[in-house]
């Protein structure tokens, strides 16, 4: 792994997080960026009503961004936040005109950085997934689109939408323990 300048590997801080109480977390992710040359089957999308929510989260929506952390309301606030920030959740509905999944679409400059993807338990593998994630890759065409993930079922989707991925090891520290939903 590459050092940066503003970094330093965990085992030169381990001593220091140790002697004063720091708590830490590693990840094992996959960096993904969008390769836009690339072109993606119509018939791999699924058609279904999506929108672009730039209101506090109410209702539907609400309740999937609270089932996406285990019941804990902490995550709503947070994208309500990030909304309010001005970025963007995407929303993809079933045929009951229910959410079924999201994305958070944060934008910086000229560059996007997708995450929240969620799709409830009982209507993953059925494309839901894929198509709010397209939804953001439509929506910002001409923007550098990225994302992180642990979850290799998750980087396959994306690669069928066209990202390309370099794995990563990333650590988190934090004074005292760690939240319960980082666990």
């Amino acid at each position: 792994m590459k050092n940066t300048p503003d970094s330093l590997r965990l085992d030169v801080l381990r001593p220091y997080l140790q002697e004063y109480n720091y708590a830490v977390k590693k990840f094992d992710l996959e960096l993904m960026i969008l390769h836009k040359n690339y072109d993606i089957k119509a018939d791999k999308i699924r058609k279904c009503e999506i929108h672009s929510v730039s209101h506090v989260l109410d209702r539907h929506e609400y309740n999937l961004a609270v089932e996406q952390d285990n019941g804990e309301t902490y995550g709503v606030r947070i994208l309500n936040k990030q909304i309010a920030a001005g970025n963007n959740m995407f929303f993809a509905y079933d045929e009951s005109h229910r959410p079924v999944s999201m994305v958070l679409a944060e934008k910086y400059n000229n560059t996007v950085y997708i995450s929240n993807v969620y799709t409830t338990p009982s209507q993953r593998r059925k494309g839901y997934g894929l198509a709010v994630v397209n939804a953001i890759i439509s929506d910002f065409t001409y923007l550098l689109i990225y994302l992180h993930t642990s979850n290799p079922e998750a980087a396959s989707i994306y690669r069928q939408l066209g990202f390309q991925g370099e794995k990563l090891k990333l650590w988190w520290a934090v004074k005292g323990s760690l939240p319960e939903w980082s666990r």
